[in-house]
């Protein structure tokens, strides 16, 4: 059992929290990403909230600096012609986002590797964060059910769109 519980939806990009709405389009907009909202072939959003351990792994993640349980974290992911586009929210912190942005002509995206120390459920993604100057791994955590697999069988058709 993973160490977060997820809930992802399929949703338009309007019914998104506006601070994302915003982390999405400023991003976009800083690396020539495209239009957000109007290049937008799919968006998903995903609520994470940290599950309660015991003594012990309170304790480790704390030294660590995991997020305390019931900590929450919003996500929103969009994928563009040739890009994949996340914001998430700081945990417990509706008020401040970050975003990512990912070309898809260059990436390396698959399922999340169960060989990590954590039981998970999401995507990997190898490659060069927009600003970067080296590939970086990166972790988008999803719901297993329907709308995970409908918004990554739309990805994998996305990026190998973008690299023919």
């Amino acid at each position: 059992m993973g160490d977060y519980k997820r809930t992802s939806r399929i949703c338009h990009f309007s019914q998104i929290r506006p601070i994302l709405q915003i982390a999405l389009q400023q991003e976009a907009t800083e690396y020539n990403c495209g239009q957000i909202p109007a290049d937008i072939l799919i968006c998903i959003e995903t609520h994470s909230q940290r599950k309660p351990g015991g003594i012990f792994t309170r304790l480790k993640n704390k030294v660590i600096g995991l997020p305390a349980p019931g900590a929450v974290q919003h996500c929103t992911a969009v994928v563009t012609p040739g890009w994949l586009i996340w914001a998430f929210t700081h945990w417990d912190n509706d008020h401040e986002a970050t975003a990512i942005s990912v070309r898809l002509d260059e990436a390396e995206i698959s399922d999340y590797n169960f060989n990590h120390l954590v039981e998970e459920h999401g995507l990997d993604i190898l490659g060069f964060s927009s600003g970067a100057t080296e590939r970086s791994l990166k972790f988008l955590g999803l719901e297993p059910g329907p709308a995970s697999e409908q918004f990554k069988q739309l990805l994998r058709q996305a990026a190998e769109t973008a690299r023919a």
